[in-house]
């Protein structure tokens, strides 16, 4: 129901795709290509690839798009999730996209879009049978390893869910050789480097010595005791002496953030205490030359990661933090309503549609769902700022500032459809005052048709707006008889 764009690529080697999945395709109008070669080579990928606005996933295995491939058979497979701004995903997928280059641009001789007259001479010539006779199986072998009582018959193989997807990996580029071991010249080296690694740290807290550190020996034995601990071959005295220094043993980049988000952390404590606060909450400011422009950026950052909508998840260690300091949730500024993660979750949303129409007005007669769900809610909070909304219990609500300066700074127009009928009226104007050069007299000559038009709206707000004395309508009557107009009543 969501899809933008949707292919097939899609073997029948071996009489393992039936004619009625084939032609399940062709009904439903699916983009379908079929890869087959006259020689024993058959097509075997087993890859989907589903590329999102905030999440792609990749899901590679032994499972094909079969019912005895996705609910039968023993399989095995693995799925990657992974945020658009993922480097390494986004390898990961320039890399199958390459290689798979000359079927995604159909230059492959071996790739045949698959229509109706294809599908029958598929089945024609074999290649191609019925869903029945694909689920045909080997009888006479099955009842001969029965006789033999060897590899009885089972049902499909039982996996306990909480087994699944919590595999520890050991992370980064390095290969890790087997027979790397602890020397006696690392033992001897050691306190020399633990006391140059102590001086590092007091001008990097995190602990991290990065590649494009000037001392570069330091950098390699940085690296090696991060390996050694990978392998679970780090001397117990080596991890003692690290961990009083709280030595990054684990993901160091992940350590170097988490380093970051502490001096955030702190930077929110003092905000806290500033402004003798009794519960966390930082409000978002539109000029980046506001002191709390970035702190506030942040603090709606973390919401939003609390939602998975923004990277990475939150951790438990995070979350404790914000416990300790009562983390409002919601925007205690928004006239009580509880909104304040999924009000950002639209104005996102409306920052992907500036970059795609570069405005931030989308229509509310749009035949896109999504988009005339988005305008409903830009809507919500022009009239929230224009005139504001009295609830059941009468109580009037406004948009409050920090939400109307991001909606500024984005370019929501708060009378974008006054300024629509302000926008119309100037070209039918511009056609009028065209006429009128023409026809000083106002008179158009039998048999000229061009401002039919024009004739037919001068008469229409002749008819409408004469003698109009409607304060809501002053603009237009303000236009009308300006000197640039002189509007003929």
């Amino acid at each position: 129901e969501r899809y933008l764009n949707i292919r097939f690529y899609i073997g029948v080697d071996d009489n393992g795709t039936s004619k009625e999945a084939l032609q399940s395709l062709i009904d439903n109008n699916i983009e379908t290509y079929i890869f087959h070669t006259q020689s024993a080579m058959i097509f075997h990928p087993k890859l989907f690839i589903y590329e999102g606005e905030t999440w792609n996933k990749i899901i590679i295995g032994s499972s094909n798009l079969t019912n005895a491939g996705l609910f039968l058979n023993v399989e095995a497979s693995v799925s990657i999730d992974f945020h658009p701004g993922d480097k390494q995903g986004n390898k990961l997928l320039k890399q199958i996209k390459e290689y798979y280059s000359s079927l995604i641009n159909l230059s492959d001789p071996n790739v045949e879009r698959l229509t109706t007259e294809l599908l029958n001479n598929l089945c024609q010539d074999g290649l191609v049978l019925d869903e029945i006779k694909t689920r045909t199986k080997d009888v006479e072998n099955s009842d001969l390893l029965n006789e033999l009582g060897i590899f009885p018959d089972r049902e499909k193989l039982q996996v306990v869910q909480s087994e699944l997807g919590n595999a520890q990996t050991l992370k980064g580029k390095k290969q890790y050789d087997k027979n790397t071991s602890v020397s006696l010249n690392d033992y001897e080296t050691f306190p020399f480097f633990l006391e140059k690694y102590i001086e590092h740290k007091k001008n990097y807290p995190s602990g991290v010595v990065s590649r494009t550190n000037e001392d570069k020996p330091l950098y390699r034995w940085f690296v090696k005791m991060r390996d050694f601990y990978a392998l679970n071959i780090l001397p117990k005295d080596f991890e003692k002496e690290l961990s009083r220094e709280e030595f990054p043993f684990g993901d160091a980049k992940e350590a170097l953030r988490l380093w970051k988000w502490d001096r955030r952390f702190d930077e929110l404590l003092d905000y806290m205490e500033i402004h003798k606060m009794k519960f966390a909450y930082v409000p978002q400011h539109k000029s980046n030359k506001h002191p709390y422009h970035s702190l506030g950026q942040w603090f709606a950052q973390q919401k939003q990661r609390k939602n998975n909508n923004y990277p990475p998840p939150i951790t438990d260690y995070e979350m404790e933090k914000f416990s300790s300091v009562n983390f409002k949730w919601f925007s205690v500024n928004a006239g009580g309503l509880r909104d304040d993660d999924t009000w950002l979750e639209n104005y996102f949303r409306l920052q992907e549609f500036k970059k795609i129409f570069n405005h931030a007005n989308p229509s509310q007669t749009s035949k896109d769902p999504d988009t005339k769900k988005l305008a409903k809610w830009v809507n919500d909070q022009v009239t929230l700022h224009n005139t504001g909304k009295t609830n059941s219990k009468g109580e009037k609500k406004t948009l409050i500032k920090e939400r109307e300066e991001l909606l500024e700074e984005l370019g929501v127009d708060w009378h974008w459809q006054l300024n629509k009928y302000k926008r119309k009226l100037e070209e039918q104007i511009e056609a009028y005052l065209e006429f009128r050069k023409v026809y000083p007299d106002e008179k158009q000559k039998n048999g000229d048709k061009r401002f039919d038009d024009v004739l037919e709206w001068k008469s229409l707000t002749r008819y409408r707006y004469k003698g109009d004395t409607l304060p809501e309508n002053k603009w237009r009557m303000d236009i009308l008889n300006s000197d640039r107009v002189k509007f003929p009543w």
